[in-house]
Formats: C-alpha cells, structure tokens, sequence
C-alpha cells in the first residue's frame, strides 16, 4: 500500500457563480496516505495552499474508495514498476454540504465509477485476449484490509494524444493514429462494449507513436442507457447519445480526424476509411 506522511495539493480549483460571471471560491482537496480532505476558500488570492491544511475535513472514503465485488482480480505487480500507472479517484467534486444519503446511492459517486471501470477491465483485458490498441489492466490495489480499492494498475503511458499534439511532438503518422483507434473500438464493439468517451485524452501513444485507447470508466455493454449508468462522455467530443451504441465511439473517431486535420497534420487520412 503507497502512503504519504506529508499531505500532498492533489487539487485547487476555482469556483465561479455561472450566472453572474463572478469568482464564488477556490475548492481545495488534499491527500495523506489513502484519504482526501477537503477546503473551501472564500478569498481569490492567498499566499499558499498549505496555510488551509489545518482547517480541512477528510473526505468520506465511502465517497472516493469502492469496495472490491466478488471475482475483480488483485494485482500482482510492483507499485515500484516504473511501466505500472496507478489510477486513482481524486473527489474532485466533492461537496460537504450534500447529504450521504444523496451521494451514496449514485452512480457518479467516484467509488461507484472505479468499481465500474475495474468491473470493465476485468471483463475486457482480462477475460479476453489482450488487444495492442487497448490499455493492458493489472488488477486492483488493495488496501490493506483488502476491504477497498485504492486504484487500478495499468500499463503507463508517457503522453496522450491531446498533448503529442499541442506540443507539437514529431514522428505522430495520422493514418496511424486513426487506423488503429478504429481497430481498438471494433474489437470493444466485437466484445459487445462500447467505450462512449473517444476523444485525444484518452488516446494514449506508446514508444511508436501507436494509439492506445484507455479511460474506461464510461464504457457500458451496448444498448445500457447512459442517462443513469453514471460517467458518460466528454464535453465537444461525445455523440449527445443516451444510449451505449457503437456510433458513439465513430462519433469520436471522426471528431479526433478533423482535430488532427485542423491542427495541420498532413498525412493522408483518407486512407484510413
């Protein structure tokens, strides 16, 4: 089990008031050992976030740590594996003045969202043959009860496509990148999946510039509604679907072909259809 002694800034977020275009508050979310706590700043500029630490409150673990369901499998590697990426929640929208009762029956929860994406994992990278255009999954990490699941190990991933591109890294073929995005979808769909959230940041690219799809935790069986399944898209790059269907996932495959088209990338992507 990782544990940190000293509380680590994980988020500081500001808070604005949409309708009266105005600055509300800063949200502040800290992490010690497996727990998150939470402040709320009521003042836009301050010299450090660590003066606040002392004032803050733990997040509920129930919130942010699932428990294991029967059948999820536990990790064997090394956390020290520098090819091991651990996936953890951050609450970063955490409210303490919401009710448990309102938070601990929803599927947006963060413990409910890692439970569905180790659920996913398991039956995708782990039941099936392993696919090079998805993420390999290595179980769950216990904690050291084994009553919850600190995070997912994944195979790592030094830059996402979304980055590659604004930092106008070399070497990145299009035709590559679209082909086999495509390849990686048609295999989810060929599994009865649907990934429902294809968009730059969650194309990873490994040491060959290959596209590897990752961020399951929006993926659904085809045809399971998406209005109360939890996390569903991303904001610009989802279909606006209620439904887990495979058009959603094309959606964003031919959204990330203009992206790359429009940031001039010039290979010939039509050779890709």
């Amino acid at each position: 089990m990782l544990e940190t002694s000293i509380p680590r800034l994980v988020a500081e977020v500001e808070v604005w008031d949409v309708k009266a275009e105005t600055y509300s508050h800063t949200v502040l979310i800290w992490e010690k050992d497996s727990d998150y706590f939470h402040h709320q700043v009521w003042q836009r500029h301050y010299s450090s976030a660590s003066e606040f630490f002392g004032k803050a409150s733990i997040i509920p673990r129930a919130y942010h740590l699932a428990k294991p369901a029967p059948g999820l499998t536990v990790t064997s590697v090394s956390q020290t594996d520098p090819n091991v990426f651990l996936k953890k929640t951050i609450p970063y929208q955490y409210d303490p003045n919401q009710p448990e009762e309102t938070w601990a029956t929803s599927a947006y929860m963060p413990a409910a969202l890692m439970l569905h994406e180790a659920q996913i994992c398991e039956e995708i990278m782990l039941k099936n043959a392993s696919h090079p255009n998805i993420i390999r999954y290595y179980g769950y990490l216990p904690s050291s009860d084994g009553k919850e699941i600190l995070g997912l190990c994944l195979e790592r991933y030094s830059m996402d496509l979304l980055a590659a591109i604004d930092q106008k890294v070399g070497g990145i073929d299009s035709s590559v990148v679209i082909d086999g995005i495509r390849k990686g979808i048609e295999h989810l769909h060929a599994l009865g999946y649907v990934h429902n959230d294809i968009n730059p940041a969650n194309i990873l690219l490994n040491s060959r510039m290959e596209p590897v799809i990752a961020d399951f935790d929006s993926c659904q069986k085809v045809g399971v509604s998406l209005k109360s399944s939890g996390k569903a898209g991303t904001f610009q790059w989802d279909h606006e679907s209620d439904v887990s269907m495979p058009q959603n996932d094309f959606f964003g495959l031919e959204k990330i072909k203009q992206w790359l088209e429009e940031n001039n990338m010039k290979e010939d992507l039509d050779d890709t259809k």
